[in-house]
């Protein structure tokens, strides 16, 4: 399975051994953990915008490749990338532990709870403002700048899907619930690879980034509806 996996990667994997001295597919790596990972941390901490923070890493960054250059290095795309990952250590090495680990909770509260209904192109043409771009020290002050900045109809949309995925996330917990006490493992199993996705996500949030979880979700919901429905059917057949 992993060989048939590999093997359309394989030309890739051999061009970049050849070319660029490492097997790694792509460049995005660097990008990711400066801008995202780093960045979004730090716009919770400091209140500033995210666009404002991207300014400021991108500043370090051009100060650290001309730097390079000064010394007659050349970097290629690959090396290039390692820099970006190297000045993202360094920004989370300057932040304190609780604020990298409130950016990770931040990102997993967003890729449990996100409304799927924000994706809809109608729904996401009415929206008139950056959630990650709004001004605001924590989540809650954010949140608040970003509704009080929208459009009505959209804040209207948002609430109706906040409300549906909050019906969901009680019926997953409560899925989750029956499950350990009928079948252990499966339970166990499918929570690791709800938590698995949501630390390699990081700070990263939104319901595209939830697909991942979502045949997990649903199996927890499903059992939910279930022992529910069959509950009900007790109650209902009970003598009176």
């Amino acid at each position: 399975m992993l060989t048939l996996a590999m093997l359309p990667a394989t030309p890739i994997i051999y061009r970049n051994l050849t070319q660029f001295g490492t097997p790694q597919l792509t460049t995005q790596s660097g990008p990711f953990l400066l801008f995202w990972v780093a960045g979004i941390p730090k716009t919770l901490a400091t209140g500033k915008r995210f666009g404002t923070v991207t300014a400021e890493l991108n500043s370090k960054l051009s100060d650290r490749l001309e730097q390079l250059e000064n010394s007659g290095i050349k970097l290629n795309v690959f090396q290039r990338s390692q820099q970006l990952v190297a000045l993202a250590r360094d920004e989370l090495k300057a932040m304190p532990v609780g604020t990298v680990l409130y950016g990770w909770f931040y990102g997993a509260g967003l890729n449990l709870a996100a409304p799927a209904l924000l994706q809809d192109q109608r729904v996401h043409a009415l929206n008139q403002a950056s959630f990650h771009n709004a001004v605001g020290i924590g989540f809650v002050d954010r949140a608040a700048n970003f509704l009080r900045n929208n459009d009505l109809t959209y804040v209207f949309w948002l609430g109706v899907g906040c409300v549906g995925a909050v019906i969901a996330l009680l019926l997953q917990a409560y899925g989750w619930a029956v499950l350990i006490r009928r079948m252990f493992w499966p339970a166990i199993f499918g929570s690791l690879w709800i938590v698995y996705f949501l630390l390699l996500n990081g700070p990263v949030g939104g319901p595209k980034y939830r697909l991942p979880l979502e045949p997990v979700l649903i199996l927890f919901q499903s059992v939910a509806i279930v022992e529910l429905a069959s509950n009900l059917r007790r109650f209902s057949n009970r003598p009176r």
